[in-house]
């Protein structure tokens, strides 16, 4: 707009040209006249050229007050006063959509950030973050657009996780100090934190514990390098409390046998739970299959107890990709009444058998599937190879494969072994008398050169038992749930002592004996499932990738043999034992139940997947999930890594809740994986502005309809508000001025 200035000299051309507009003729009436004139042409000329000012001046006026983005840079210049950098924190936790009325606390806090964005000062500048799991400053450095910020603040989408405050205070530390650097006329510094103040949050910034001290200490950092304001947004969701207020949500939704075939019936089970109030609530609890309600319960939810479990079964009648959708409603946040499953489905579960020595996988292969696939219920497929066929076929196509007596692994070997566990595939391990130790060590322990780093542990000497006694077992307690079958059923014969001889394996690291429960078991590195009455692990399971690693350490069958006083033994004689073959079913069971977990993932944890050499050659791209009625996102490229003999794809935009479809190209299908959010931000308990930390300010709570005078100091008033006045003003002692000029008497 400054380039209108030149229209500024428009009156003084046009006084200017009216001058030498006319000719001049001498006319003796007109002498007597010329006379008068000359005694008042002094007072006319100042008259004229007053008019002449006021009339530049006004169209002066007009376009500085016009010239919007010029003083928006240097308005505070011409005010006077200190410029301040103000930086905008929005709590991203999702029981910001907690919904006291008609908008979402999320939604009031963007509102409430806009109100403090326009209520500023010329000349401030502004940052924005988002306080998520992960920090993330949405505008590092100093803006000074005011549209621009609002449009930032606009497009914030609320991720379905929980927000961390200390790496949010250390990210605001790191913009405050970039942009003081940067800008040195931003002087001073105000800090705002638009939140629910969440317990889940807020809880450890009293400074009690090693890691609160470290947050109480960073806030206090933050005191002293400016301002800062917490604007609570609970005022509709009622005073802090021990509960919070009353909401359901769906914790869990599993299937304990962690696969689904075609030949069975899949048990799932959905775990409610209610935090706050105190009474209970009967929750309506629906089953929903690719996107169908299939079924419906009623479960009576108390507060403050664990969650209920709720089971469903439900037969599945096509292979392939589907999902499972868990949902209740009766509250007021949305985002933790549903959860959500990727399942893939087969017609059977694929085992692969590799036997070291002949008929060392028999009785293994008899245990997996009694009919040899002859009946419809078989809901295992056993292949056998030799150990020289261990790479002959596609080894993605097996769910589990058992390795027994294998003596030893090529390096690429152990590389295509290691994938299978990556992409949550099974190995189980049956030793025996053809194991070398050594190379089993060097290419699958846990030393740093080994190509597979597979087994937990070292595998040492061979241990035997004296002559005519044998080892038996000790269940731990029965703790793992391998084991835990046999409880109360020692006459099932598993503790029989019938083991002559194994391989003693020292575990690495800080290994437990057992896991006190399944959720335990998922969730250790390594455990002892079974041992020995000496203390020695017989059965121990250990997590690779998503995949599981079980490993026995005696043989699985009679071939492996020992020589005793007697002649040739066998290790021992558990084949023959009643408990064998189901041991072997838990063996497998427990192998694959990582498959799922590859598929389903927390909220910000990201997807991933292996490719074949020609499949990392394609494209993939992934669909996001819509939620709360908005459409289903755009595609997202996905990042593919190389190795070794395959290509290996990663997502990690995964702050939405619900299922994500992963695409192929070319005709390839999509494969689905789940995401679901962590119901630790389910309690909607907060904390009370009187136990902030000492430095931070606790504004009045902020509603839909408060305003935000508190949080912002009154600005002057605004540059071009007052240019535009005083235009007015000289509008109307222009007009004013002009008519008495051309009505006075001369």
């Amino acid at each position: 707009m400054l380039a209108w200035l030149p229209a500024v000299a428009a009156p003084i051309i046009i006084h200017l040209w009216n001058r030498r507009r006319y000719r001049e003729y001498d006319w003796a009436a007109m002498e007597f006249l010329l006379a008068a004139l000359k005694k008042s042409s002094r007072r006319m000329r100042i008259e004229q050229l007053l008019l002449l000012l006021l009339r530049t001046a006004l169209i002066l006026l007009i376009v500085l007050a016009l010239a919007e983005p010029f003083f928006g840079a240097i308005g505070a210049a011409l005010v006077g006063g200190p410029r301040t950098h103000r930086v905008l924190v929005i709590d991203g936790s999702f029981s910001m959509a907690f919904r006291p009325a008609e908008k979402t606390l999320f939604e009031i806090a963007k509102q409430k950030a806009i109100d403090i964005v326009r209520a500023s000062n010329e000349g401030d500048g502004f940052s924005l973050i988002l306080m998520s799991e992960t920090a993330r400053p949405i505008i590092s450095a100093a803006a000074f657009d005011r549209e621009d910020v609002v449009e930032e603040i606009t497009n914030l989408t609320l991720p379905h996780g929980g927000a961390r405050l200390l790496p949010t205070v250390r990210s605001i530390e790191q913009v405050v100090g970039r942009v003081r650097n940067e800008n040195k006329k931003l002087a001073r510094s105000r800090i705002y934190f638009l939140t629910d103040l969440g317990r889940t949050t807020w809880a450890d910034s009293s400074g009690a514990g090693q890691s609160s001290a470290e947050l109480a200490d960073a806030l206090q950092r933050l005191a002293g390098q400016g301002e800062v304001d917490v604007v609570p947004l609970a005022a509709s969701v009622g005073s802090p409390s021990a509960t919070g207020p009353v909401n359901l949500a769906i914790t869990d939704v599993r299937i304990p046998t962690a696969f689904a075939t075609l030949r069975q019936p899949v048990d799932i089970e959905v775990g409610v739970a209610q935090w706050g109030g105190t009474s209970g609530t009967d929750a309506v609890v629906e089953l929903l299959v690719d996107g169908a309600r299939v079924d419906q319960q009623v479960a009576r939810v108390e507060p403050g107890e664990s969650a209920v479990t709720v089971p469903f079964t439900y037969q599945l009648t096509v292979p392939g990709e589907h999902q499972i959708e868990v949902r209740t409603s009766g509250d007021r946040l949305e985002v933790d009444n549903r959860r959500f499953l990727a399942l893939p489905v087969k017609d059977q579960v694929r085992v692969l058998c590799v036997s070291g020595k002949k008929d060392s996988t028999t009785f293994i292969v008899l245990s997996l599937d009694p009919d040899h696939g002859r009946t419809s219920d078989s809901i295992v497929r056993a292949d056998v190879v030799a150990e020289s066929g261990l790479l002959d076929g596609d080894l993605s196509q097996y769910d589990c494969i058992f390795l027994c007596n294998v003596a030893q692994f090529t390096a690429r070997e152990a590389a295509v072994l290691k994938r299978h566990l990556e992409r949550g595939g099974g190995l189980v391990f049956f030793l025996g008398d053809q194991v070398r130790a050594d190379r089993y060590n060097r290419q699958l322990g846990t030393a740093e050169e080994a190509t597979g780093r597979i087994l937990p542990g070292t595998i040492k000497q061979t241990v035997e038992a004296d002559e005519d006694n044998f080892f038996g077992f000790d269940p731990l307690d029965y703790r793992h749930p391998l084991v835990k079958v046999w409880e109360n059923n020692e006459r099932a014969g598993l503790l029989q002592p019938n083991v002559l001889k194994y391989f003693r394996l020292e575990l690495a690291g800080d290994a437990g004996d057992s896991a006190a429960d399944e959720r335990r078991a998922d969730e250790a590195e390594v455990a002892v499932a079974l041992a020995y009455e000496n203390g020695d692990p017989a059965i121990v399971e250990s997590r690779v990738g998503d995949g599981r690693v079980l490993i026995m350490t005696t043989a699985g069958s009679k071939s492996s043999v020992t020589r005793r006083a007697q002649g040739l033994r066998p290790w021992n004689y558990l084949s023959t034992n009643p408990s064998f073959p189901v041991l072997v079913q838990k063996l497998w069971r427990r192998a694959v139940s990582g498959r799922l977990n590859e598929r389903n993932v927390a909220v910000f944890e990201p997807i991933s997947g292996s490719l074949s050499d020609a499949g990392s050659e394609q494209p993939l791209s992934v669909l996001r999930p819509a939620f709360g009625g908005r459409s289903s996102q755009a595609d997202r490229t996905v990042r593919i890594t190389p190795d070794v003999g395959s290509a290996k794809w990663s997502f990690d935009e995964t702050d939405q809740s619900g299922i994500y479809r992963v695409d192929h190209g070319d005709g390839a299908g999509q494969q689905l994986f789940a995401a679901n959010v962590n119901t630790e931000e389910s309690d909607l308990a907060r904390i009370a502005v009187e136990d902030l930390p000492a430095g931070l300010t606790a504004q009045p709570s902020a509603s839909e309809d408060s305003d935000v005078e508190a949080v912002v100091e009154a600005p002057p008033t605004p540059i071009r508000q007052s240019i535009l006045w005083t235009a007015f003003a000289l509008l109307f002692v222009e007009i004013t001025f002009a008519w008495w000029l051309g009505n006075r008497q001369i």
